[in-house]
């Protein structure tokens, strides 16, 4: 420790956007790998919460390889619309490559 017990500082919170409009923020995120396997053979599920309305999704994936995740993702926003804005422990694995596949399969879909 490079303070004694007790004398650490709280950071000082930051400011954060209202949302009003439905999906315009979500955040997501994968958890797992879960043992046992489901009768489908999932491991994993996929979170998404809405930061206007708090409205929860999750879908159990049998993996977390890019296409399976932007498959997920076009389920969801095909019935709730696309998001414009993410965040999450995911954000690394959907801004980097999921994003441009969920475009090209939403696009493909059309």
């Amino acid at each position: 420790r490079t303070l004694p017990k007790g004398r650490i500082t709280q950071a000082p919170l930051g400011k954060m956007p209202r949302v009003n409009v439905p999906f315009q923020r979500v955040a997501m995120d994968l958890v797992g790998p879960l043992e046992p396997r489901t009768h489908n053979k999932n491991r994993y599920i996929l979170t998404l919460i809405d930061y206007a309305t708090r409205y929860p999704e999750a879908v159990p994936l049998q993996s977390i390889d890019t296409e399976t995740v932007a498959e997920a993702l076009v389920c969801i926003f095909s019935r709730v619309g696309v998001h414009f804005q993410s965040s999450g422990s995911t954000k690394r694995n959907t801004d980097g490559y999921g994003i441009p596949v969920y475009i090209k399969c939403y696009e493909r879909g059309k």
